[in-house]
C-alpha cells in the first residue's frame, strides 16, 4: 500500500511539475507579444504597412526624434520616433499605421527598405554585433573613395541563417557587401542577398 501511496505522490509531483512548466511558457509568449512593438500594434489595431521616409530631427525635446513622412490614400502624415544612431537623411523604413486612423503608427527599424536604382557597393566589414530582444544590431564599416562611413543597420531575429553568416564574417574579419544610393554614400545597407561566409 505504502509502495502505490508512493507511486502516486510521484506522479502527482510529475503532472504539478508539468503544469507549471506548461504555464510559465505561456506567460512567456504573452510577455513577448506585449514587448513586441510590432505585434502590439498589429493585435490592437487593423495595421497596413507602407514606406516612410526620414526627413530631418525634431529638436526641443531631451533627445531629438526622428521625423517620418509617409502617405496613405495620397495623403502625407508625418510621425516622431526614436533615432537610430547613424539615421540618414532620406532613410527609408516599413511604417505600420491603423487602417482607421493613419496617424496612429510605429515605424520598424529592422525593415529599413534598402535602395535599388542608381546604386553601387563597395566591400565593408562588421565590427560589433549586439542581439536585442526582438532584433540584432549590426554595425558595420565601409570606404568610398577617401571617405569612411560608419553605419548601424537592425535584423529581425527571423534571418537566422543571415544573421549566422554576419557572425562567422564578424568573427574571421571577412568583408561583407554594402550597397548605397550613388547620390549620397552615407546611407550604405549591409546586403543579405549577397553574403558569403566560406
Amino acid at each position: 500500500m505504502k509502495k502505490q501511496d508512493s507511486k502516486r505522490s510521484t506522479i502527482i509531483a510529475l503532472i504539478l511539475i508539468f503544469a507549471i512548466i506548461i504555464s510559465s511558457l505561456g506567460i512567456m509568449v504573452i510577455y513577448d507579444l506585449n514587448n513586441d512593438r510590432e505585434g502590439k500594434f498589429k493585435k490592437n489595431h487593423e495595421a497596413f504597412e507602407t514606406v516612410g521616409k526620414f526627413i530631418k530631427y525634431e529638436t526641443g525635446t531631451k533627445s531629438p526624434d526622428a521625423v517620418l513622412e509617409y502617405y496613405v490614400n495620397g495623403k502625407e502624415h508625418t510621425m516622431e520616433g526614436r533615432p537610430l544612431m547613424t539615421m540618414e537623411i532620406g532613410d527609408e523604413f516599413i511604417v505600420l499605421y491603423d487602417k482607421n486612423d493613419p496617424d496612429e503608427s510605429i515605424f520598424l527599424e529592422d525593415r529599413p527598405v534598402i535602395p535599388d536604382k542608381d546604386t553601387n557597393q563597395v566591400n565593408g566589414y562588421v565590427t560589433y554585433i549586439k542581439n536585442w530582444k526582438f532584433d540584432t544590431e549590426i554595425d558595420f564599416k565601409y570606404s568610398v573613395g577617401a571617405n569612411e562611413y560608419k553605419r548601424v543597420q537592425f535584423f529581425p531575429l527571423d534571418k537566422t541563417n543571415e544573421l549566422l553568416k554576419l557572425k562567422k564574417l564578424y568573427d574571421s574579419k571577412n568583408t561583407v557587401v554594402v550597397i548605397f544610393p550613388n547620390y549620397n554614400p552615407r546611407r550604405g545597407f549591409i546586403d543579405l542577398r549577397k553574403i558569403d561566409a566560406n
